[in-house]
């Protein structure tokens, strides 16, 4: 059985935690999985109700992601693969394909949020569904992905040390740590700003690892109270830059520990 290492830190903590030189090592001779460099998004902004429940559009979601994937897009190595929007189906989300998360190598997503979930649009029905995408579907990284970034309300919430039998998550979104590095995303409520996005995208590409990037960016943004947080399958993962803009670390097997740092603002 895997012991369960989970770092919750402060502000401070979180920004000068280093690695090992022999860890950072690895970063050498590393390639992308399919030699492109390529980002995703979805935004879900035309949520009516859900289950039963009417659920506010959220019409910012659109300027949030679109600011983000459209800066990344502006800088060599990257380019857009796709921008979905109004999803109904947890395909985009789940599957494999070049036209999924799974198929990119940074997948952004701005939308409403709950603990452990994603919820899709619904079918316009003045009932509403309850599809959702969970840790159980999204099972992330067994293709190209390398980070993800989930601007939304409380999707993290459960991924922290409160977790027990000291070992991988049971039913949280560490489950979805199938290869991929590195999920961001905070276990309270988020706020859509028009800038929001692009704050993220200007801290990735001025060569800030993904993890201080998702902390300094959305910290523009988001109101006292706000507490992100990242969970990674590997310690090294925690200096990961992108593709380009500082050395990213080499994909290793995934296992049974992994890694939570709260940034409470």
């Amino acid at each position: 059985m895997y012991k369960k290492r989970t770092i919750i830190l402060s502000l401070i903590m979180a920004l000068v935690l280093s690695i090992g030189a022999g860890e950072s090592a690895l970063a050498l001779a590393v390639e992308d999985d399919d030699g492109l460099i390529e980002v995703g998004g979805i935004y879900n902004a035309d949520y009516q109700c859900w289950l039963g429940i009417p659920w506010g559009d959220r019409p910012i979601t659109e300027d949030v992601t679109v600011g983000f994937v459209n800066y990344l897009d502006n800088y060599y190595p990257w380019q857009r693969n796709f921008i979905h929007h109004d999803i109904d189906e947890e395909g985009p989300f789940v599957d494999n394909d070049n036209d999924s998360a799974d198929g990119v190598d940074l997948f952004f997503f701005c939308g409403h949020g709950g603990e452990d979930y994603i919820p899709l649009v619904n079918d316009q029905n003045p009932l509403g569904n309850s599809n959702t995408v969970d840790y159980l579907e999204a099972q992330w990284g067994e293709t190209d992905l390398e980070w993800v970034m989930l601007f939304a309300c409380n999707t993290l919430m459960g991924d922290n040390a409160a977790s027990d039998n000291y070992q991988k998550s049971n039913g949280k979104f560490a489950q979805a740590l199938d290869g991929v590095h590195m999920i961001c995303g905070a276990s309270t409520s988020m706020y859509g700003h028009t800038t929001a996005g692009t704050r993220i995208a200007e801290y990735l590409c001025s060569g800030e690892s993904v993890a201080d990037a998702w902390f300094w960016g959305c910290s523009w943004t988001q109101p006292s109270g706000t507490n992100l947080r990242i969970i990674f399958e590997e310690e090294c993962y925690f200096d990961d830059c992108i593709w380009g803009f500082g050395d990213t670390q080499a994909d290793l097997e995934p296992d049974g520990d992994y890694y939570s740092i709260d940034y409470p603002l």
